[in-house]
């Protein structure tokens, strides 16, 4: 086990050391927003594209072998109520999209208007299309499921 994590820790070193070398990122042209809509359809197709089964499969499997460490977990927390109830009510709020939109928003706002290094309006505008894929397919399973 420690030879592994001597061996990891070389290869990052090694990349690290090796990017500090590399040439600079080519420049790259910032999405636009008027192409918000057409991109965000690109993004749904990709999900039910090729190269996506194996990530889906090894997501599902994940997911199925978690149940029963989930159950688990659930039941001393059904058991021991009084252990769950402080840290049920932080997660109750953190991730709902009355939180989130707004600062996605704002952040793909700001994208939008700032001038210079076109990786944040890229960046904004990625997490926008994430934003809205994330709900969209998080929202339909909520309700299938």
């Amino acid at each position: 086990m420690r030879s592994f994590s001597i061996s990891c820790c070389a290869a990052a070193a090694l990349y690290l050391c090796g990017s500090a070398f590399a040439e600079p990122p080519t420049a790259f042209e910032a999405p636009r927003s008027r192409d918000f809509a057409k991109d965000l359809a690109k993004n749904f197709g990709g999900l039910f594209s090729k190269d996506n089964i194996a990530p889906f499969a090894i997501g599902a499997a994940a997911t199925g072998l978690s149940v029963v460490p989930e159950q688990r977990v659930k039941t001393y927390f059904l058991t021991n109520p009084e252990n769950g109830d402080r840290l049920v009510e932080p997660g109750e709020h953190i991730g709902n999209a009355e939180l989130i939109a707004p600062v996605v928003a704002g952040l793909f706002a700001a994208g939008l208007y700032r001038d210079g290094d076109p990786r944040f309006k890229s960046t904004t505008y990625a997490l926008a299309q994430g934003f809205v894929v994330n709900g969209v397919v998080t929202g339909s399973m909520k309700k299938v499921f």
